[in-house]
């Protein structure tokens, strides 16, 4: 379902190795170039918590999880020119989630993480979002952060079709389930998908730099 009248691609203007078609999927800059033997066991992105933790991804982890994250959007039939809205807190997932949505020729739409219902069912109904990344909380400024009530209340009068919910609080009975219209799965259950479904040849969908990235 792409957003409103945009093309997928405005013509002659798809990458397809000629000089007069110019064309990048824009995280080829931000991962594939850096797959070197000096850089792919360098850090890409280092995460601190609250709570003094810490995660980090090398470039080359980075890559695998957004391919297995892309090839997982691709089996949740996600296509090129669809909106998937991203309701989640400064994280790892946040990152994943971004490039394979780019990576696929979707377009992001990151929702602030501390919006209310009203404000995130406004932004998604504005893009007709297909899919919808959200979480069940997070720390901020010592106290939880409850997001997965304002998204779930958000949902009930949109048009997302899936969601994907990164389980940061362990509550396995939040799954959202107020719904019979929509289909969702666990964001380690996406990259599963994406592991058993994925084609290195093709998750890489080809852009031109007249498509869509992302909507603020």
């Amino acid at each position: 379902r792409p957003v409103g009248s945009v093309p997928l691609s405005e013509p002659q203007a798809v990458a397809t190795g000629l000089p007069t078609h110019a064309g990048l999927n824009i995280t080829e800059m931000c991962l594939d170039r850096w797959q070197t033997d000096e850089m792919k066991d360098q850090p890409a992105v280092i995460w601190e918590g609250e709570d003094g933790s810490s995660r980090s991804l090398t470039y080359a982890q980075l890559l695998e999880q957004v391919e297995d994250c892309a090839s997982g959007l691709i089996f949740n039939d996600v296509k090129k020119g669809y909106a998937v809205g991203i309701h989640l807190p400064m994280m790892i997932e946040t990152v994943v989630a971004l490039l394979a949505i780019n990576r696929i020729g979707a377009i992001a739409v990151p929702v602030f993480s501390g919006y209310g219902a009203e404000a995130i069912r406004s932004r998604l109904k504005a893009v007709e979002a297909f899919g919808l990344f959200m979480c069940d909380g997070f720390p901020r400024r010592g106290k939880f952060v409850d997001s997965f009530d304002p998204a779930f209340q958000a949902l009930e009068d949109s048009k997302v079709e899936s969601i994907f919910l990164v389980d940061t609080a362990t509550r396995e009975d939040r799954a959202p389930l107020g719904r019979i219209n929509y289909t969702w799965c666990t964001f380690d259950q996406l990259l599963k998908e994406g592991v058993e479904g994925r084609n290195r040849c093709t998750v890489l969908e080809q852009t031109s730099a007249e498509d869509p990235l992302i909507i603020l």
